[in-house]
């Protein structure tokens, strides 16, 4: 990391240990080096060496984990220059452009740099040379085309300018027409040998001097000619333009950046390199691929892609070679391996295979436990230096600490597949199953792979191979509280199925058993698992009947459901308010360490720009409602190009959340949502409100009526959601419900409370609610949505600093007012 020892900026200090503490976080790395090059009011040639020091470092580091944001490559130029030179800062150039050489900013800005600090006219062409032939083919190209351009008017050379416009009008560009413009209007005053190349001139010459009648008819001719010929250039570019113009359109982003690209973008990537592979021209593909991997740098689908295209074609051994260490190195997150066992599965098949074990093993010194990682190298080595090298390495990571339980299991499950498949040692997969099976009683690979392997096996003896598949099946519903319901059920289903298919003369009457047990009623199941001695004594208080979502108790009750309510409870209080003109979002965001970073993790979310959500309960079931809420919310835009309804979204999301509560495999979600949203108002013919019913008038019509406006929603953790004036949940809902029900918030009965008075009652329920727990410090959290011509303009956003400011300080007013009346009624 930067060294910033030698000054007592806390700034900079603050800033440099956020970048240690979370050195993926692009925000905190922008912030230093913003922070670095405004030491000492501006660095410059004056400024102290370390200051200078402490900001390349910071710049190298940088751009370094970025390479491809070439904005900061300009910018550590221009310092350079400001510090150290030209010299300095051609340096900085060169580097920019060796990491990202297709960017038409870059080079443009390096020319013209370059045209500014150097007068050797040679070096400057040739830089330009060097930028067309690295970037030239963009489609938005015209920038650095015009520099080029400039550059020779500069010099009034127009017979470079006519060669420059000479290859442009052969490129498909966004501008392409007035380039051909300019060069048809040139070549009036050009000699004919310069209008084509020698083998068309030579041809056309030909034909013309045989059907010229005069000697100033060849001139005439050969001009018309190549008129034409230059006309069938430009229609040809400029219907290859027209073809990309639509995929080019779809480009909203065609810089990089850390965010995530929408999936329309992403599909219209795939669909551009489709036509470009299509229309199989080498250059200008690669060239595309290059452009949609500065944009998609960090998924791997598109360097797969690349690799195997390159692969496709003939001798690009090493530019596929290039890409895979591109990616593996720079770009792709190592979270995401895959890439990096496909590099290694290549240069194993180039002979290199100590290469391919170093990348599996730089993996794995990251990702002791990657499954995928551990199998890929032991195949390697199996293939390599035979079954038995494998299986080595297989016993090796299996007993290995580093490797959490799951891994090891699965290791094991893979070393009795090698036994078995490999080695045709059958009795040796399964004595290594027997022994590790108490070690392992958790893990659903062993489990799912052990009963494969005995539901595959050969035998004379039908009754040895029911015995041992008994054996496994016993075994996990022996081990079902350590393992998920729904794989238990799974392996019971095998089981029943084989006992149909190749069971013997007793296997009918042990299939209808389990079958009852199964399959059955409530009350059959739980009889035939206390027989078996698996379950106790169920009763309504929970006892059995709440392992599973599809249980009810024998009094209605479903336990699971009743359970996530309890975890909602625990959780800090939130509330919504429906105000005449918006809805007011408001959330009690315990503080559970003195370490956590103030105003992050927010609570409160934004679904579409005229949605917001905020939940109490159990964060990460909260984060992955938002999550299903913000899908929801783009499939109906993407279907209706309108934003989703409120009512609309709450009744997906409600759904959503009842479809987790009717399965064995899944728990109920852990919160209680919240939704507040305003919907544009639209007039409407025909009252169709679900739960409206008919006005009056001929078919239900009522005149001027109108829909949209504040909508208010709460959806629970069953999947029932309804529609709330005031809705409050978590710790202190009752508290918060009290306080609610005391304002008038029905617009039936005159309710007027605005969205500021809103904000101001939402702050001090939240003070009142928090008093249950005073002894614990909470952040306030506050959104609001207005209409179009309220303060938010229709969209959701946070409550202004300043407004929060002063709502908090009149709510603990509030308070204080509060106890000393309840002070002076003591001593009354």
């Amino acid at each position: 990391m930067p060294d910033f020892s030698f000054t007592d900026d806390a700034e900079l200090h603050k800033l440099s240990a956020q970048v240690i503490a979370e050195p993926e976080d692009f925000e905190h790395w922008e912030k230093l080096v913003r922070a670095a090059e405004a030491q000492e009011g501006g660095l410059n040639r004056n400024s102290s060496p370390q200051a200078i020091a402490a900001t390349r470092d910071t710049y190298d580091q940088f751009l370094a984990k970025w390479p491809l944001f070439y904005g900061f490559w300009k910018r550590y130029a221009d310092l350079e220059f400001s510090i150290a030179g030209s010299e300095a800062a051609e340096m900085v150039y060169e580097r920019g452009v060796a990491s990202i050489g297709i960017s038409v900013d870059l080079w443009t800005n390096y020319c013209a740099f370059k045209v500014e600090t150097n007068h050797d006219v040679d070096v400057i062409r040739e830089l330009f040379e060097r930028g067309a032939e690295s970037c030239g083919q963009d489609f938005l190209a015209h920038p650095f085309w015009d520099k080029f351009i400039e550059f020779e008017e500069r010099l009034e050379d127009q017979d470079r300018i006519f060669v420059v416009l000479g290859r442009i009008i052969h490129l498909p560009l966004h501008q392409y027409s007035r380039y051909f413009e300019r060069y048809n209007s040139m070549s009036k005053q050009q000699p004919l040998d310069r209008l084509a190349s020698a083998n068309i001139i030579a041809q056309y010459m030909s034909e013309v001097e045989q059907t010229a009648n005069q000697p100033g008819d060849v001139d005439r001719d050969m001009r018309t000619r190549l008129d034409a010929y230059h006309w069938e250039i430009f229609s040809k570019t400029q219907a290859e333009v027209s073809a990309r113009w639509t995929y080019e359109q779809g480009i909203k982003r065609p810089y990089y950046h850390v965010t995530e690209l929408d999936d329309e973008q992403l599909t219209n990537w795939g669909k551009y390199l489709d036509y470009e592979e299509a229309e199989g021209d080498y250059a200008r593909t690669k060239f595309l691929y290059e452009r949609c991997l500065v944009t998609a740098a960090n998924y791997d689908e598109f360097w797969f892609r690349y690799a195997r295209w390159l692969a496709s074609q003939k001798d690009k051994q090493e530019e596929v070679r290039n890409v895979y260490q591109r990616a593996s190195t720079i770009y792709v997150p190592i979270a995401q391996p895959a890439i990096r066992l496909h590099y290694a599965h290549f240069e194993e098949s180039q002979g290199r295979v100590d290469v391919a074990e170093a990348v599996h093993e730089a993996v794995l010194m990251l990702m002791p436990s990657h499954f995928e990682t551990i199998k890929s190298l032991v195949n390697l080595h199996r293939r390599q230096y035979g079954v038995d090298a494998g299986i080595e390495l297989l016993r090796r990571y299996s007993e290995s600490a580093d490797c959490n339980s799951q891994t090891r299991g699965a290791l094991v499950a893979e070393w009795a597949r090698v036994l078995y498949q490999c080695k045709s040692d059958s009795d040796g997969a399964r004595k290594l199953y027997q022994s590790t099976q108490s070690q392992f009683f958790g893990v659903q690979a062993f489990w799912s792979t052990w009963l494969e392997f005995e539901l595959a096996q050969p035998t004379s003896d039908e009754s040895v191979r029911q015995s041992r598949i008994k054996t496994v099946h016993d075994a996990v519903k022996g081990w079902k509280q350590a393992l998920d319901q729904g794989f238990v059920r799974d392996v019971s289903t095998k089981y029943l199925q084989y006992l149909l298919d190749r069971g013997g003369k007793s296997a009918v009457k042990e299939y209808l058993k389990l079958d009852a047990e199964v399959n059955g009623p409530a009350s059959v199941r739980v009889v035939g698992e206390a027989k078996n001695g698996f379950l106790g004594k169920m009763t309504s208080i929970g006892t059995g009947y709440d392992l599973s979502n599809s249980v009810y108790s024998p009094d209605g009750r479903n336990f699971q459901v009743e359970y996530a309510v309890k975890a909602v409870e625990n959780g800090g209080t939130a509330i919504g308010i429906r105000c005449k003109d918006g809805v007011v979002l408001a959330l009690e965001k315990l503080v559970t360490s003195k370490l956590q970073k103030k105003d992050a993790n927010r609570r409160i979310a934004t679904v579409d720009r005229n949605v917001g959500i905020v939940s109490a309960g159990l964060l990460p079931d909260g984060r992955h409602l938002v999550s299903r809420a913000r899908d929801e919310a783009s499939s109906w835009r993407s279907t209706y190009k309108a934003p989703i309804p409120v009512t609309s979204l709450a009744d997906r999301i409600g759904a959503y959340v009842q479809m987790y509560t009717t399965s064995s495999g899944v728990r109920p979600f852990g919160v209680t949502a919240i939704l507040g949203g305003w919907d544009a108002e639209t007039e409407v013919d025909v009252d169709g409100v679900v739960g409206k019913g008919p006005s009056t008038g001929p078919g239900g019509k009522t005149k001027g009526a109108k829909e949209g406006g504040a909508y208010l929603y709460m959806i629970e953790p069953s999947g029932a959601y309804w529609g709330y004036y005031g809705a409050a949940t978590g710790k202190g809902r009752q508290a918060a419900k009290a306080e609610l029900e005391k304002l008038d918030l029905d617009p039936k009965k005159g309710a007027t409370i605005s969205l500021e008075e809103g904000v101001k009652e939402a702050a001090r329920i939240i003070y009142v609610a928090h008093e249950e727990s005073k002894d614990k410090e909470f952040e306030l959290e506050m959104t609001w949505v207005s209409a179009v011509s309220g303060p938010t303009k229709g969209r959701h956003e946070e409550v202004p600093k300043a407004l929060r400011e002063e709502a908090e300080r009149l709510a603990k007013k509030s308070l204080e007012g509060e106890d000393d009346d309840d002070e002076g009624k003591m001593e009354e």
